[in-house]
């Protein structure tokens, strides 16, 4: 069974960021959404990423750029 989204405490944001890895040209398509404790959505977001050596970071990269964000919109 799914789990519930478990929403963030009060006064603060919960940021989710995923992304896809294509290790054969080191593209890298990444997605990320900021939400409040109510689970509205702040903003959501898409990046392409290009030249990356592998998955790893992939998921650090898109981490930051999720942050740089999160960190304008709350």
């Amino acid at each position: 069974p799914r789990k519930p989204w478990p929403p963030p405490q009060v006064h603060q944001v919960a940021l989710s960021v995923d992304v896809s890895f294509d290790p054969t040209d080191g593209s890298v398509g990444s997605g990320m959404i900021l939400r409040d404790m109510t689970g509205t959505v702040i903003f959501a977001s898409y990046r392409k990423l290009f030249h990356l050596n592998e998955a790893l970071e992939a998921e650090l990269q898109a981490m930051m750029e999720g942050l740089k964000l999160a960190i304008e919109h709350s």
